[in-house]
C-alpha cells in the first residue's frame, strides 16, 4: 500500500501531523508513506522515521506563478 500524505501548510502546522504519521505507519505496517510539503517543511524530516520519501514544492515558485496567470 502506498500513502501520500499532503501538508502545504506552515512549519508548526506541520509538527502537529507528527501523530497523524505515526498512526498510519501503526495501523498499515509495511506501507510506503510518502509527504509532499513545501521545503521548508522538509529540514523536519529526521523526526518523522516512518515516512519513506518526501516530496516538496517551493512555495515562492509557486505562488509567484499562481500570481502571473
Amino acid at each position: 500500500m502506498k500513502i501520500l500524505v499532503i501538508n502545504l501548510l506552515r512549519l508548526g502546522d506541520f509538527v502537529m501531523i507528527g501523530p497523524v504519521l505515526t498512526g498510519l505507519a501503526r495501523k498499515h505496517a509495511g506501507a510506503q508513506i510518502d509527504v509532499l510539503t513545501f521545503k521548508s517543511s522538509a529540514q523536519l524530516a529526521g523526526l518523522f522515521p516512518t515516512v519513506n520519501r518526501w516530496w516538496t514544492l517551493n512555495r515562492d515558485e509557486l505562488q509567484a506563478g499562481l500570481g502571473r496567470a
